[in-house]
């Protein structure tokens, strides 16, 4: 029994069970597509083939209905590419992926990932494959050789003697006799003793990358392998010589390579213009591709292992297709695939529900319903890598497009396409900005020749380049009351000012560190105030340009690609951050022109943002172009999480406490008093010994992926029966249990 203190008077100890009020959460973020990109990588379930992985651009997707619908299921890689899959045969709940910077290791089906890289010293691998008798043996082909792990990816050596060129692309291993390897590189390498030392193949393959290595499943030493730009070659005696099985393959740009295990004698490779099949042990072939077409690169293919009629296409950049007739017809089935590039995305402002998203590689998709759907609308867009697409509001149903292959112009919500680059010395379009009191007149930045203008709404261009001639423009802002002033961002170069039309522009960069320029906006209201996204931020300007200063309070993600101004609410503006390939983008939101920030991406993925398109129509709804992960919408964007402290909050002097946050999240900041705690970095706060000092009220903020929380409810704690700490009053919702502090 602790002794009592000055007063003899007992300490009062609360035990409380706390929970500070929750705002009602706004609209989720959600996504309806648009469905598809990239795929690079497929792996079918061998016990249950109803079950697939696909390695895309934006992750591993997977399914649980043969492709009906996926899910992304990308936990715990570091980056979002995965560029080959691996199912352990004995026991399939074992994953393996390639991605950079390495392989990564599921051991539950996919639900989350963990590296599997210990001695990996290449952090470029391209495939690997696993020994078919002994799993626990695998092999990693790398752009610095072929790696060898003999404890499921616990550790990996080099296995390269031999190897002369260590730039492999492919590998395989002989089914029946697994000491023996081949690896594809600039030609093809064997190994007859599980890699430790390796050979040059025989005469007759032609040079080049070789994509794809394969074994006769039941005449091993007859082996075929895909050479890119070559075609398809066969060997009847391991390698030993080669000879070139190209009848009919009219697409030598050969990607993928698969044999069918029920009928060996039928191949399928895929290539630039799609599928390709042979029915005579490669001697001739012909197009499979019904349903695909000759524009989709096929880069992965699968057999479903219950029935070889049924095959998985993943291509590039229509996503998953699937034929259950040995390759007759092919069906799109990429549904919850969403790893489109979507650099640009816009609204029709006549019709809100119709939207438009920009891809790197698909063209343009089209949605009627708000995002709900979306289709590919590209009737006309003779060059698919859209960089930019704007609505003048005035002009309803006209909207245009910058591509890699000039401007085009719709004049039915992007329905229908028409070129206008006439008078364009350079076809790279980053961004179109239009005249808002004479939508006719519309100006263009290039990759590298600067601004053109046009006074025809895009019949002809002329150049509107002095004094900003060779610069990459990629972002434009127009005075809405004064549209001779104008704003053009030049990449690498900071901000160039018109106030001529675009007659004459000038540097006004005074105060931006960062000079790559991503994107501009001008407040409607009071156009002397510009907002700049760049590579270090957000700047502002309150005297048109004049000087810049940053605006990055709570910005906790530097890297801007996109930023939007609410036009009726201008104070209220949206961000959009995260670097490319890379799995740290957010969205946020100021309420204060820009003096304070708010993560808004809770429910987003984590990958970077890229563009984005706000509608105030009704309720304010943000659509946000992700990288590799589609368009999603929010109305409005959700802010993270606020956490919940709990604990107790009345410790007798000496005595333990902890303060624990819910609130999920990665990382921690404890205040006390709104100081921060150091060290307090955990979802607990624990005191051995209590004293007065601390006494106080205690806040957290909580971060996930980047995104910080609002700050916590405070959370008062008294230390008795020393009452000389700060004065706090524990809140009147708490439930309390009395005990003696002796």
């Amino acid at each position: 029994m602790r002794a009592l203190g000055r007063s003899n008077l007992p300490c009062i100890g609360i035990l409380l069970v706390f929970a500070a009020p929750v705002l009602a959460s706004p609209g989720a973020w959600t996504s309806g597509g648009p469905f598809g990109g990239t795929v690079y990588a497929l792996a079918i379930d061998p016990v249950t083939p109803a079950t697939l992985y696909a390695g895309t651009q934006g992750g591993v997707f997977k399914s649980t209905n043969s492709g009906g619908t996926w899910a992304l299921s990308s936990t715990g890689l570091q980056t979002f590419a995965v560029f080959d899959l691996a199912i352990n045969p004995q026991a399939p709940a074992t994953i393996y992926a390639v991605s950079y910077p390495g392989i990564f290791k599921s051991t539950n089906s996919g639900g989350s990932w963990a590296p599997a890289n210990s001695g990996l010293t290449s952090t470029f691998p391209t495939r690997v494959k696993i020994n078919p008798f002994f799993p626990a043996i695998l092999y990693a082909s790398t752009i610095d050789g072929v790696f060898k792990s003999t404890d499921s990816g616990g550790s990996w050596n080099a296995q390269n003697s031999g190897l002369t060129d260590t730039l492999v692309h492919s590998l395989a291993i002989d089914p029946s006799a697994p000491a023996t390897l081949y690896a594809g590189a600039g030609s093809v390498f064997t190994s007859t003793n599980s890699g430790g030392s390796w050979a040059p193949a025989g005469t007759g393959l032609s040079p080049g990358p070789v994509q794809a290595v394969v074994v006769h499943p039941s005449t091993p030493t007859t082996v075929y392998c895909a050479v890119d730009g070559a075609g398809v070659f066969k060997s009847v005696n391991s390698g030993g010589n080669w000879v070139a099985n190209n009848t009919n393959l009219t697409s030598l740009q050969t990607r993928s390579l698969v044999i069918d295990p029920s009928t060996p004698a039928t191949l399928y490779v895929g290539t630039a213009l799609g599928v390709f099949k042979s029915t005579d042990s490669g001697d001739s072939w012909s197009s499979a591709s019904a349903g695909i077409g000759s524009v989709a690169s096929v880069g992965a293919l699968a057999f479903d292992p219950s029935n070889s009629a049924t095959l998985y296409a993943g291509t590039d950049p229509s996503g998953v297709f699937r034929t259950s007739n040995s390759g007759g017809q092919w069906n799109p089935t990429s549904s919850g695939i969403s790893s489109e590039i979507v650099a640009a995305v816009a609204f029709d402002p006549a019709t809100p529900s119709t939207v438009l998203s920009g891809t790197t590689s698909q063209g343009i998709f089209r949605s009627t319903d708000s995002g709900g759907s979306w289709a590919i609308s590209n009737t006309g867009l003779t060059n698919l890598a859209v960089k930019t697409l704007v609505f003048p509001s005035s002009v309803p149903g006209t909207v245009y497009a910058g591509t890699g292959g000039g401007d085009f112009k719709s004049t039915d919500s992007g329905g229908t396409w028409l070129p206008i680059s006439m008078g364009l010395t350079n076809l790279n379009i980053q961004a179109i900005a239009f005249d808002p009191s004479n939508p006719a007149t519309l100006y263009s930045g290039t990759s590298g020749a600067g601004v053109f203008k046009s006074t025809n709404s895009g019949g002809t261009w002329a150049p509107a380049n002095m004094g900003i001639t060779t610069a990459a423009v990629d972002a434009f802002a127009i005075n809405p009351t004064t549209p001779a002033i104008l704003y053009a961002a030049a990449s690498g170069l900071g901000i160039f000012k018109s106030t001529d039309s675009g007659g004459s522009w000038n540097s006004v960069s005074m105060g931006l560190t960062n000079l790559s320029i991503t994107s501009l906006a001008i407040n409607p209201s009071t156009p002397s105030t510009l907002y700049a996204g760049t590579g270090a931020g957000v700047f502002k300007s309150v005297n048109s340009g004049g000087t810049w200063t940053p605006n990055n309070t709570g910005l906790t993600n530097l890297q801007v690609n996109a930023l939007v101004l609410h036009p009726g609410v201008p104070s209220t503006l949206y961000a959009a951050t995260g670097s490319p390939g890379g799995a740290d983008g957010s969205v946020y939101r100021s309420t204060d022109s820009g003096g304070t920030w708010a993560c808004v991406r809770s429910g987003l993925p984590f990958v970077a943002s890229l563009s984005l398109a706000l509608d105030t129509a009704g309720p304010t709804t943000v659509y946000v172009g992700l990288y590799a992960d589609s368009v999603w919408q929010a109305s409005p964007p959700p802010t993270a999480p606020q956490p919940v402290i709990t604990g107790q909050n009345a410790p007798c002097t000496g005595d333990p406490f902890t303060l624990t946050a819910t609130a999920g999240a990665t990382s921690y900041e404890w205040r006390l008093f709104g100081t921060p705690i150091m060290g307090a970095t955990s979802s607990t706060y624990s005191v051995v010994s209590a004293s007065a000092a601390d006494s106080g009220n205690y806040t957290v903020i909580a971060t996930t992926g980047g995104c910080a929380s609002p700050l916590s409810a405070p959370f008062s704690v008294v230390v008795g029966p020393d009452t000389s700490g700060p004065s706090v009053t524990p809140p009147a919702s708490a439930t309390v249990r009395q005990s003696l502090c002796q």
